[in-house]
């Protein structure tokens, strides 16, 4: 089962919580969804996004009935603040809001995120019902996950068919799919060296072709190439010892992430790092959805994790320097 991002203690100790947040959680799925079809939009995948779109009118027709049901319950709309709802939608989404934005995603990557999201919030649900002492607070949450595992059914359902039209054409990941934990670990740390080794190429580059030495975008990449080279060395502690052909998934790896061109001005660098940045985020994802297994599972999604926080801060480097930045930031 899909776990929450974190502990959400207990955030409806009333109706009028619970109300609240359900509210609130249809709202930001409207926005999701949204940004997702438009994604798909982006992709050329008419279909998918047509689901999507199916998706945000179905949220945004929760958002009506969830102000009745409100209503006839404590005899009011969904109270705007209540104590306990602040960050409720960051357990259930985490970082899907950024994932939604990535050039690089695929339809079935795309409806997985939409599963997860969905899953996330019955265990939301499930947990509100299992911790609540108080019984129309478990009866509601108890209604309110059946509605969310439904939706994640249906989700399941149109991202099997992605899987299936996805493997008709070439495919979206040349790697290995690893079979072990060790396995994993020596094709991390690959992936990682490569990561750090292109980041360099680009810190280097801008020295050399632009003359740009001491500035806050190149501290930025020489300390992204330093985290990459950190995490590739703990993964590969991790696997040491174990018997992996770590060689396998070194060579496996080799040329996977966009190769890196001498960026001209610092602008080019950081939207190369941004490509850098959703490709591993890509290959982390793929890994994820594609195992089995559950150790291998759960790390492939702190590597995208990892991935996505050092992509959140260079796409915010980049929306400072202006939308002309951030909009050509991901056009290969």
């Amino acid at each position: 089962m899909t776990r929450l991002n974190s502990d959400p203690g207990r955030p409806a100790a009333s109706l009028d919580d619970l109300m609240a947040i359900a509210a609130a959680m249809e709202a930001e799925a409207v926005r999701l969804y949204r940004a997702l079809a438009d994604t798909m939009d982006d992709q050329g995948a008419a279909e998918v996004a047509a689901v999507f779109r199916r998706l945000v009118a179905m949220e945004e027709a929760h958002v009506v009935e969830v102000g009745a049901w409100s209503r006839s319950l404590i005899g009011a709309p969904p109270p705007s603040s209540p104590a306990g709802r602040d960050d409720v939608w960051s357990h259930v989404a985490g970082p899907a809001a950024d994932e939604a934005a990535t050039c690089l995603l695929t339809p079935y990557q795309a409806l997985s995120i939409a599963v997860r999201t969905e899953e996330r919030a019955f265990a939301y649900y499930s947990y509100v019902a299992a911790g609540s002492d108080d019984a129309a607070v478990c009866r509601v949450a108890e209604t309110l996950a059946g509605e969310e595992l439904r939706h994640a059914a249906e989700l399941r359902i149109e991202r099997r068919r992605a899987w299936r039209r996805q493997q008709d054409g070439e495919p979206v990941v040349p790697l290995p799919i690893p079979d072990t934990l060790a396995a994993f670990s020596a094709l991390a740390a690959a992936l990682e060296e490569e990561a750090s080794a292109s980041l360099g190429a680009l810190r280097l580059g801008l020295e050399r072709e632009a003359g740009v030495g001491d500035h806050g975008d190149v501290a930025i990449l020489s300390r992204l190439a330093d985290q990459t080279a950190r995490r590739a060395a703990e993964y590969r502690a991790c696997g040491e010892g174990s018997g992996t052909d770590a060689a396998a998934y070194v060579a496996a790896a080799a040329g996977v992430l966009p190769r890196q061109v001498p960026p001209a001005t610092i602008i080019e660098a950081l939207r190369a790092t941004v490509r850098l940045f959703e490709r591993l985020c890509d290959l982390y994802g793929t890994i994820a959805e594609r195992s089995r297994d559950e150790a291998i599972l759960n790390a492939a999604l702190v590597g995208s994790e990892q991935a996505l926080a050092d992509l959140t801060q260079v796409r915010e480097r980049l929306r400072a320097a202006g939308p002309d930045a951030v909009n050509e930031a991901t056009v290969e």
